[in-house]
């Protein structure tokens, strides 16, 4: 199940609290929406995005995530969903993975408003 995050624009958000563990082999999908600062979804036109995601502890790169590659971007909305794959997932051999956004705004003003520490769960049922 997808989760999904109001966020302000530029603003550094520790998502841990409400990111859902990843649990490796299975599919691993947030989403987030950028609002303005009076609280209205701001539209994203012309907006880019990436995210990487690496082993906290030894800094292997686990997955890169672009605009239509792992990301998708509704503008209209202010939306981006991020989804890693039930087969990139399998291949987190770790406990933790950490990562950031990188967003670039339609002017190319670029900003990294979100970092985070995902745990890695344990596999009970394969």
């Amino acid at each position: 199940m997808a989760t999904t995050e109001v966020i302000e624009t530029v603003e550094t958000v520790d998502i841990s609290d409400w990111c859902p563990e990843i649990k490796p082999g299975a599919d691993w999908e947030i989403t987030l929406e950028v609002e303005d600062d009076n609280g209205d979804i701001e539209t994203t036109t012309g907006w880019d995005c990436a995210c990487t995601l690496k082993n906290k502890a030894n800094g292997e790169t686990k997955v890169a995530l672009t605009v239509g590659s792992g990301i998708t971007h509704t503008p209209g909305q202010g939306k981006f969903e991020f989804r890693v794959t039930a087969a990139q997932t399998a291949a987190f051999d770790c406990n933790q993975v950490s990562g950031d956004v990188l967003v670039t705004d339609a002017d190319g003003k670029k900003s990294f408003p979100f970092r985070f520490t995902i745990a890695v769960a344990e596999v009970i049922t394969s």
